[in-house]
């Protein structure tokens, strides 16, 4: 498969910021940006049948400081 079909798997709504690989364990992390979730989770889907998966929504500081209450 082709950087380019890889980077096509990505559902309209959202976009890879990076992927990395760690060769020597098997593992790796996709940043996917997205406003609606369910499309991170549409994308991982089909990749369960061969590895597994973890979806952790993140925000930036910006974001988290508006959501997390003032001292």
């Amino acid at each position: 498969m082709t950087l380019e079909e890889l980077d096509a798997q990505f559902p309209k709504g959202s976009k890879k910021l990076a992927r990395y690989h760690d060769l020597t364990s098997g593992s790796g992390i996709v940043l996917i940006e997205t406003d609606d979730p369910t499309l991170a989770i549409k994308h991982v889907n089909p990749w369960t049948e061969v590895c597994d998966a973890t979806i952790t929504p993140v925000v930036d500081d910006k974001k988290a400081l508006e959501i997390l209450p003032k001292p």
